[in-house]
């Protein structure tokens, strides 16, 4: 029996069978295209998601009519609990999606005593993705170097396998174990290009640098600070990426932190 849980709760289990379910497609797929002008066909732009469906049917079943039409009451209240937490059970793990429920239908027949067949559709919105519960990370421990003046010092090109089957949005974490004069950070995805940095009069040892893609904050210390340039996109699969720092001497460990998403 697949562990299916919305609000810490389970909807498949002794009393409420779900006999088949539907998670999987993509149809939600949506391409922006351009026209070009005097040109046959259009450029492709970006792609997108939009809401995502989860149906699933069963039976909803107990010893009486009256006890039944409880276990139907009590799931209507669990179901009509606004953007929980739906968590699914596949066989490499188990992976969490935001959603309510938007349909839920009883098919109600005369001998329809002790069980009663239902359906019921989930919408999954912001994101229209599921994500593991854990995270995973990537660490880059002791990126150190050191100088008698000061310039702009680069780590040599390092690489991260992300995994997932949707564009991470990762956190990157720079922990300065210890610096001399350094008052630029600056993180590059150097396949694309996108660059951003954090200046600052100097940074201090013990300072902790959140470069956040899903919330686009960065934080010093837990403090929103100003920034230059974008915040980096990834892709699935293999992403090189250098830093760089301004200063005479520095040692700190950087942490890409991300969920893996799933379509």
């Amino acid at each position: 029996m697949r562990s299916l849980i919305f609000d810490g709760e389970s909807i498949n289990n002794s009393n409420i069978l779900i006999k088949e379910i539907s998670f999987e497609d993509v149809s939600n797929r949506h391409i922006n295209y351009q026209k070009i002008t005097n040109r046959d066909g259009s450029k492709f732009v970006a792609d997108e998601y939009n809401i995502k469906k989860i149906t699933m049917s069963g039976i909803v079943k107990d010893t009486t009519a009256p006890l039944l039409d409880d276990r139907i009451d009590d799931l209507k209240e669990l179901l009509s609990r606004e953007e929980k937490n739906l968590d699914i059970e596949y066989i490499s793990g188990t992976r969490r999606f935001v959603a309510s429920c938007t349909k839920f239908d009883t098919q109600r027949d005369h001998y329809h005593l002790t069980f009663v067949p239902i359906t019921i559709e989930f919408t999954i919105s912001d994101p229209p993705l599921g994500k593991d519960l854990d995270t995973t990370t990537g660490s880059y421990d002791g990126l150190n170097d050191s100088t008698a003046s000061t310039i702009t010092l680069a780590t040599g090109e390092k690489s991260i396998q992300f995994a997932g089957t949707r564009r991470p949005l990762p956190k990157l974490q720079f922990t300065i174990n210890s610096c001399l004069g350094l008052r630029e950070i600056k993180f590059e995805n150097t396949d694309n290009g996108d660059w951003i940095k954090v200046e600052k009069t100097h940074f201090q040892d013990g300072d902790i640098l959140i470069i956040d893609c899903d919330d686009l904050t960065v934080k010093l210390n837990g403090t929103e600070i100003d920034y230059e340039g974008v915040f980096p996109e990834f892709v699935v699969g293999w992403v090189d990426f250098k830093c760089y720092f301004v200063g005479q001497a520095y040692n700190m460990d950087l942490d890409i932190i991300y969920y893996r998403l799933w379509l």
